[in-house]
């Protein structure tokens, strides 16, 4: 059958003006400002050292799923939010690896780290698309890693000590053990982006659909449960799941996890419909979604038990990455897993790309959108920006769903 015209782009395209010498030196620039970055930050972080603390626990033998995080947090941070750790046991080894250190140096090398893992992703991705025959110019991948490093939640990332960067990474793993067919890749992703279950599992669930892939997500799931191990016999087992489970049902109860400063379908839910969807609730919908989402396009394509050649595995890829981001209860900084999406699409033609890209553009800076239209309070801004961020990605679903559409036609 003849490949229509507008299906995908001749690997040879990206050596055109599009990562000429003016695109190579905003992404230098990009990465020079995020250098700067990790080394300017100084002074306590939001997020990060709940991690570190639940590590101090686990080597002190006691549960941070327990009374015991709440009294001594308290006491020990002076910013402690007074929320229960929401992260999974599996984040045991992580944990305890950054307690062995004092506080301050933990964060300054869990900062370090978000760095080589923007720079690693880009390492990944290219190896990734180079197995099918992609050959992105040095130009083309510097702009792209410049653009994940001047984007506004990329500094919001560093300064709060969030874990999106880490995700992002195992991302990369992702596609990088998909693309590749490379078995214990796909298993160490899996085993990283779990770490944040509602982009994990439902991922996992998509991967179901695929026999080729059952055995990736056997191995991931057996040594995500031995890395529990240790903290279940910290706080025994029955009432470490159970203590867990019940901070996690209060995770839409704080301001900073309301729908109006979530992204994706629980903003859309509150602000059009004035509907508050747990996040319990979504998160369950996302597996049941990606599931039904991968089963669809593994019917279109009639893939069976064939082996998916180089376009269905990009098409699943970016739908994957898409819908999780839409469905799932997100925060904006998690939106930086939408990025390599960016670099996928350098399969198909220039209509989709430049698409896709002027759609991310709106994910870039839309802090700087809001004091355009005077909007400075930090609660408005923080949910302005969250309207910003989802209606990007209705759109970039939208596109991508259209894009979907067409994959019958991949040979």
């Amino acid at each position: 059958m003849e490949q229509p015209k507008d299906t995908w782009i001749d690997t040879d395209i990206h050596n055109n003006k599009w990562t000429k010498h003016p695109l190579t030196a905003i992404g230098l620039i990009g990465i020079c400002y995020l250098a700067w970055k990790i080394v300017a930050l100084q002074g306590e972080d939001l997020t990060f050292k709940y991690i570190w603390f639940s590590g101090s626990l686990w080597l002190d033998g006691q549960s941070p799923y327990g009374p015991e995080y709440m009294e001594m947090g308290h006491k020990l941070f002076t910013g402690f939010n007074g929320q229960p750790f929401y992260y999974p046991p599996n984040w045991w080894a992580i944990s305890t690896f950054f307690a062995s250190f004092d506080y301050i140096t933990a964060m300054e090398i869990w900062r370090v780290l978000n760095g080589i893992f923007i720079l690693s992703g880009t390492v990944i991705l290219n190896n990734a698309l180079r197995h099918l025959g992609i050959k992105l110019n040095i130009g083309h991948l510097i702009f792209y890693t410049g653009l994940i490093s001047i984007m506004q939640i990329t500094p919001v990332i560093l300064t709060t000590g969030q874990t999106s960067l880490l995700i992002y990474l195992g991302l990369c793993l992702l596609i990088n053990g998909i693309l590749a067919d490379r078995k214990w890749v796909l298993t160490l992703a899996l085993c990283i982006i779990v770490l944040k279950p509602q982009i994990g599992v439902p991922l996992m669930a998509a991967l179901l659909a695929f026999r080729q892939h059952h055995f990736a997500l056997l191995r991931a799931s057996v040594i995500t449960i031995i890395l529990t191990i240790p903290a279940l016999i910290s706080g025994g087992p029955v009432a470490t799941i159970t203590l867990f489970l019940k901070g996690l049902s209060k995770h839409s109860g704080f301001i900073t996890n309301s729908p109006e400063n979530s992204t994706g379908l629980k903003n859309i839910l509150i602000n059009i419909f004035n509907i508050e969807a747990s996040s319990t609730l979504l998160t369950t919908l996302s597996i049941f979604m990606l599931f039904i989402i991968a089963m669809y396009v593994k019917r279109r394509t009639g893939w069976g038990n064939e082996t998916l050649n180089s376009r269905k595995r990009i098409i699943l890829m970016i739908v994957s990455l898409v819908a999780v981001g839409f469905i799932a209860p997100l925060h904006e900084y998690d939106m930086i897993m939408i990025a390599p999406v960016l670099l996928l699409t350098c399969k198909f033609d220039f209509r989709f790309q430049n698409i896709i890209t002027l759609i991310f553009m709106l994910m870039m800076r839309p802090g700087n959108i809001a004091n355009i239209l005077n909007i400075h309070d930090v609660d408005q801004e923080r949910a302005f920006i969250a309207i910003i961020m989802t209606t990007a990605l209705t759109f970039m679903l939208v596109f991508v769903f259209i894009q979907s559409m067409r994959i019958k036609d991949y040979r």
